[in-house]
């Protein structure tokens, strides 16, 4: 009787503990909610129920209400998925091939310079320039698809008035050729307007 009064005591402080970290997050999205450091903690926090909710008989619905309630039922499902094929990694692997914030895939097979070197032409050429409309932006990710924050003169993300990080934005490009045109005027050579 004690000892199961206050295993569920506790049980209730953890469930009410990792909401609170979720709910940080979920709350966070434009303010590093999204960082690879945040995905990594869902995943843990995941991992820590999935193996112990199949053996208790507890639904994955309970589950994502008491513990991801701020999180879309497919994105709380997703979590769980990929929480589930982590404990299985963290079970069979030796620990020190075990990684709990894994590198990310390049989303892009090209370099920052190249993406750059390519806006670049588009802009200089006779068929595209910047759009001059303030809603035809868009926010800057890096090649593994985070948001670039813009940085003050100390090197840290500026802030807005609500202390959001402020990220970099770019203007669209407008152009008169479709793509296949715009690919013909690449392939000319750099003398005649090609892009190098």
């Amino acid at each position: 009787g004690e000892q199961n009064s206050e295993q569920s005591a506790v049980g209730r402080i953890a469930v009410d503990g990792m909401k609170a970290l979720t709910e940080r997050i979920a709350n966070s999205k434009s303010d590093g909610g999204r960082r690879k450091e945040c995905r990594a903690l869902l995943k843990m926090i995941g991992m820590t129920l999935t193996e112990s909710a199949e053996a208790k008989e507890v639904s994955q619905e309970a589950v994502i209400r008491q513990v991801f309630p701020n999180f879309s039922r497919r994105s709380a499902q997703r979590i769980l998925k990929k929480a589930g094929e982590k404990r299985k990694r963290f079970e069979e692997q030796e620990l020190c091939d075990f990684t709990l914030v894994e590198d990310e895939k390049k989303r892009s097979k090209y370099s920052s310079q190249q993406i750059d070197e390519l806006r670049n032409w588009m802009l200089t050429n006779d068929y595209s320039r910047d759009s001059p409309q303030a809603k035809d932006t868009i926010r800057e990710r890096d090649i593994h698809g985070d948001l670039i924050p813009d940085l003050n003169d100390n090197g840290l993300p500026k802030r807005d008035d609500d202390r959001r990080i402020i990220y970099k934005r770019k203007s669209k490009i407008l152009t008169t050729l479709n793509a296949r045109e715009m690919h013909i005027q690449m392939l000319k050579p750099e003398s005649e307007g090609g892009f190098a």
